[in-house]
């Protein structure tokens, strides 16, 4: 986030909070020590004045966001449901608006393992390497995989001539081992590829077969591979390891093996590649009363974002809508399956456990753990994007946004000023608390000061007390007097007809004494 973002200073409403609640102050740390402090003195003061205590209010937190997504898995099909449920742009995004400014996103994702066998061919082909190395043509082995056509020229993008892979979704090549040490070196031992495309449309790397085509969603494919040995097997549903094997343990340093040992036991992956597939689908909805249509049917980003000609036009109305869900879908693009593990250099927990060409086994539900950890990441991704586009990058990135772009966008300055952040060197105060301290603590302070003479008054008007009163100014010196003594043992005393206490005359002697 830019440090140099503008936090607005001084009074404004929390509407998540209400009208009552909502008022909030927001100062500097040091502005917000010295309220702090005259608040203390203020209360301080209250107790000397009255023989009231009082109990200060603790100020507001800021907002803060919890996005569960929901998973189960169904032993039936073996497929994980998750769902984010639907993210308010006021509770969940902190964006600050009235009702009839916000909108609501849904995002859902079902992925399942599914097989290879009849959708892959193996097979051996040349390829031309740009590394110097290994310049020239050279002969590989392949594993073609077949769910659907693939917009790609796999002639120019592998160097694969043979005409019945250009009809493959996906191609996975041996070039590792063609590589040699030198590549394996920096690489994990994992190798993650995906295909995606929108069902229905020619947005993506491939045309989805019909087996795979669920309307309105978009298709990931995610091929995985492990160029090792695991210590234990694994009933791992996407990266199943039953087959035994010998290898040898190494660890790579400056480019070349060390610590080698031979002939060690392990296992190997059922299938040389495994693949996972997993629809995505995304929802808009108007929490709005005056909307006609609630929420949109789930679609691709692609079909929601088209403003005059998809689904968004039948829920979104007003210009402070169109913008928040225009800009949120943009933003939840980079945060989708496809996007995230090609951003990423090692998405998979499991590269966590593999070090010297072996690895830990996978869990028995490590793919519902990797697919349950990328659904989140997105969902945290998406809320950091949204804090970059409302602040602005770092100042060394500045010069590639074209400035004041708020300055004749109104809807785009609301957007801009309505975020919420959190931040260390500033403090919320609640409006309502302040002034109920102030008020409360100002309203007995009057009582305090008008209390004496408004019941003298009242005693007069009424003649209520009025003798019991002129006796306490009378005696009430003498009767303090009487009580000292009491306290130090002098409790002879006897009372005459106006209850003034004496003291017995033996006692006075054996005092005097």
């Amino acid at each position: 986030m830019s440090s140099n973002a503008t936090i607005y200073v001084g009074f404004w409403t929390n509407y998540s909070k209400g009208a009552v609640l909502g008022p909030t102050l927001t100062l500097s740390n040091r502005d917000g020590a010295i309220l702090i402090g005259v608040l203390a003195v203020f209360i301080q003061i209250q107790n000397n004045v009255s023989s009231n205590s009082f109990e200060s209010f603790e100020t507001s937190t800021s907002w803060e966001s919890y996005t569960k997504a929901s998973a189960e898995a169904s032993p039936s099909n073996s497929s994980l449901k998750m769902d984010s449920g639907l993210l308010d742009t006021q509770q969940d995004l902190a964006i600050n608006s009235n009702k009839e400014d916000r909108i609501q996103l849904r995002r859902t994702g079902t992925c399942s393992p599914i097989t290879t066998i009849g959708y892959s061919r193996n097979g051996t082909g040349g390829i031309s390497f740009g590394n110097d190395r290994y310049e020239g043509y050279n002969m590989i082995n392949f594993t073609a995989f077949f769910y659907g056509p693939s917009q790609l020229n796999w002639t120019e993008e592998a160097g694969i001539s043979e005409s019945i892979l250009q009809n493959a979704t996906y191609i996975y090549t041996s070039y590792r081992d063609v590589a040699g040490v030198f590549y394996d070196g920096n690489k994990s031992l994992y190798d993650l590829s995906c295909q995606a495309a929108d069902v229905g449309s020619n947005s993506g790397s491939f045309f989805p077969m019909s087996a795979l085509s669920v309307p309105n969603s978009t298709l990931t494919l995610v091929f995985v591979s492990f160029n090792g040995r695991f210590t234990q097997p694994s009933e791992d549903l996407w990266i199943p390891v039953y087959i035994p094997g010998r290898y040898s343990t190494f660890t790579i340093q400056n480019g070349s093996r060390t610590n080698e040992i031979p002939n060690s036991s392990g296992y190997i992956t059922d299938n040389e590649i495994s693949v996972m597939a997993c629809l995505e689908q995304y929802q808009v909805c108007n929490p709005s009363k005056k909307a006609e249509v609630a929420c949109t049917p789930l679609q691709t980003l692609s079909r929601l974002i088209q403003h005059k000609t998809g689904e968004l036009s039948t829920v979104i109305k007003s210009d402070r809508q169109l913008l928040l869900a225009k800009t949120l879908l943009s933003l939840l693009a980079q945060s989708r399956l496809a996007s995230l593990l090609s951003s990423f250099t090692s998405p998979l927990l499991l590269d966590s456990l593999e070090a010297g060409g072996s690895s830990l086994p996978p869990a028995p539900n490590q793919w519902i753990l990797e697919m349950n950890n990328l659904f989140t990441i997105g969902l945290a991704n998406f809320q950091h994007q949204l804090m970059e586009f409302v602040t602005g990058p770092p100042a060394q990135y500045a010069l590639y946004l074209t400035p004041n772009q708020a300055a004749n966008n109104s809807a785009l300055k609301w957007l801009c000023s309505s975020q919420i952040i959190q931040r260390a060197d500033y403090s919320n105060f609640c409006t309502l608390s302040i002034g109920l301290i102030f008020g409360v603590g100002v309203l007995i302070t009057i009582i305090s000061l008008c209390l004496d003479a408004v019941v003298g008054w009242v005693r007069l008007r009424y003649r209520s007390g009025r003798w019991r009163q002129r006796a306490w100014w009378t005696e009430g010196t003498l009767q303090l007097q009487r009580k000292a003594f009491e306290g130090m043992g002098i409790d002879d005393w006897e009372f005459g007809e106006v209850g003034i206490g004496c003291l017995l005359r033996r006692r006075e002697r054996s005092l005097a004494r």
